[in-house]
């Protein structure tokens, strides 16, 4: 080979180099795909989302994953979305955007939805508590027992009852025929709900954390050793651990864990990637994972792991943590929705 043939051949070689790794650095996250270096594939409305700002997640016992936004419900059969119609109850003529608070599943399938109905002439709004059997809607508000018509959050006990939390109304329960309410008398402003497979429940409010045992309700605040009274988000680990985020003021904010006996704070300088734990989740490991308006981090009990998806803060502001029936983790933000892929 010649000189000159050598030296066109190498430059042939390094433009070649050069243009695959300048295809690489613009991948981005739009659509189906993933990012450079594959961890996350992110799903958007032009993937058949309601809405880019997730809300609120859940999974069907078939494990189909339920997407809230806030314009609607979506959900996601392993292969595509599809939008589930919501009925709208406030006026069929003005223009209404249907905000999804929560989402939870009884076993036998049953979907229910706090939706709050935001009106865009400005007449307020008007939210309510409604299931879905698969072929019709049912609908409840305070004329059917409820405290409030601004529902906040929903769960369901091992045995079917389904629990919810109210702005300003407290917590209620329905037995399939009856609502009970219970207002623990601080305004009674519910952000979060868990229960424990004992049939404990768990409940936080603005005015701290309410441990109900089937026959008493008993109250945890800073005197209790909270870092703070706003409890945000709460869930339950294998160990029966009680894991919950308070305030999104940084001096007040932070991961908590109560054992029973005394509660322990957590923040960023442990580790944690952002004092505001808005949402929680426990894989099949036993390993804590915390949504934060900054990413995610996980908690093994020794070690932290911090996670984001490389994008602009929106996609970073994490509203709702799930993990799938093969383990993947989902987060919902306020750019879609993002699947870890590991």
């Amino acid at each position: 080979m010649s000189r000159l043939t050598w030296i066109i051949a190498s430059l042939f070689v390094c433009i070649l180099i050069l243009s695959l790794s300048c295809g690489k650095d613009k991948e981005s996250l739009t659509g189906p795909t993933s990012d450079t270096q594959k961890e996350w594939t992110h799903y958007t409305i032009d993937n058949g989302l309601t809405s880019n700002e997730v809300t609120a997640m859940a999974l069907d016992p078939d494990g189909n994953l339920w997407c809230g936004t806030a314009d609607g419900l979506s959900y996601f059969d392993g292969v595509s979305w599809k939008e589930l119609q919501l009925e709208y109850e406030q006026s069929k003529y003005v223009p209404t955007k249907l905000y999804i608070n929560s989402i939870a599943f009884t076993p036998e399938g049953i979907l229910w939805v706090s939706i709050i109905e935001k009106r865009f002439d400005g007449q307020g709004l008007s939210g309510r508590l409604s299931r879905f059997d698969g072929n019709e809607w049912i609908t409840y508000t305070e004329n059917d027992g409820l405290p409030t018509n601004a529902p906040h959050a929903i769960a369901v006990d091992g045995d079917g009852t389904v629990w919810a939390g109210f702005g300003f109304g407290g917590v209620s329960w329905f037995d399939g025929e009856v609502w009970t309410n219970y207002n623990p008398g601080d305004g009674g402003h519910v952000y979060s709900i868990a229960i424990n497979p004992n049939g404990e429940v768990w409940v936080g409010t603005w005015g701290g954390l309410l441990q109900y045992d089937g026959s008493t309700w008993k109250k945890y605040t800073q005197a209790d050793g909270l870092p703070y009274n706003k409890v945000k988000s709460t869930a339950i680990d294998f160990d029966g651990k009680v894991w919950f985020g308070t305030s999104h003021y940084p001096e007040h904010g932070g991961l908590s864990c109560f054992d029973g006996t005394a509660v322990r704070t957590y923040t960023t300088a442990d580790g944690l990637i952002n004092n505001y734990a808005k949402s929680i989740a426990i894989d099949n490991e036993n390993n804590v994972w915390i949504g934060t308006d900054a990413g995610v981090s996980r908690f093994d009990g020794q070690t932290w792991t911090n996670f984001t998806t490389n994008d602009d803060w929106a996609s970073n502001y994490v509203s709702s943590i799930v993990f799938d029936h093969d383990g993947k983790l989902w987060i919902g933000t306020w750019n879609g929705l993002f699947r870890l892929n590991r």
